[in-house]
């Protein structure tokens, strides 16, 4: 059992950076899928607006990183580097489109919570677990986000920029959590303007994303055709 656990692991490293980082999005996503039903559930069972509109979100950039995936496959296909590498710079240009739509619309959410306010209520085993969740999920995105700087790679850089959007995103539900079961009468207003800022520096960072320019790109692309 030992030998053949190794023996995949030698596989998975010994795979492109690109084929990795969609292997681990097929991943995610399954995973994505029930953690988001379990938020579903959980805003369903605690009457949060918040948890279920944070499960919406989450489907969404689950469903974003199996898109990707299924680009991947199409795009490791071609057997021209130089149109591999450009396409999969268009996919990275288009993702960080869709995350400037997604922080955009999280910020115009995070503005009605402020006027409705926070609904909801979560015991202490609610608020140290969703805490415990998002400090874990900060610490898996930050690493792949350094990861991909060091690496280069399009492909892997949208799928590690989309994970780290999710993580961030859970710090607006893990605070709203942590004030209600404290009893905080602001928690609504304090949640929602920490949204829009979240929101708004994700629209930020998708905006650089898809303005980035690809000089870098074209110069590697020109080391593999030669």
């Amino acid at each position: 059992m030992i030998h053949y656990a190794q023996s995949l692991w030698k596989q998975y490293k010994n795979l492109e950076v690109s084929d990795r980082a969609a292997l681990g999005a097929a991943g995610s996503f399954a995973a994505g899928v029930g953690m988001a039903s379990i938020k579903f559930g959980l805003g369903i069972f605690t009457q949060s607006v918040l948890f279920i509109v944070s499960a919406v979100y989450y489907l969404v950039l689950c469903l974003s990183r199996f898109v990707i995936v299924y680009r991947h496959q199409k795009i490791r296909q071609l057997t021209d580097a130089v149109l591999r590498l450009n396409r999969e710079t268009s996919v990275y240009h288009r993702t960080g489109l869709f995350l400037s739509c997604i922080g955009l619309s999280y910020a115009a959410f995070s503005v009605t919570l402020i006027f409705v306010g926070s609904t909801g209520k979560y015991s202490d085993i609610v608020a140290i677990t969703v805490a415990t969740i998002t400090f874990i999920k900060i610490g898996i995105a930050a690493r792949g986000l350094i990861l991909s700087r060091r690496e280069r790679n399009p492909m892997d850089s949208a799928v590690r920029f989309l994970a780290f959007t999710d993580a961030m995103l859970s710090i607006v539900v893990m605070q709203n959590v942590l004030l209600v079961s404290q009893g905080t009468s602001e928690a609504g207003r304090s949640s929602g303007i920490f949204g829009i800022v979240l929101g708004v520096c994700v629209v930020v960072a998708g905006l650089v994303m898809f303005f980035r320019r690809t000089s870098k790109t074209t110069f590697q692309a020109k080391q593999i055709e030669q």
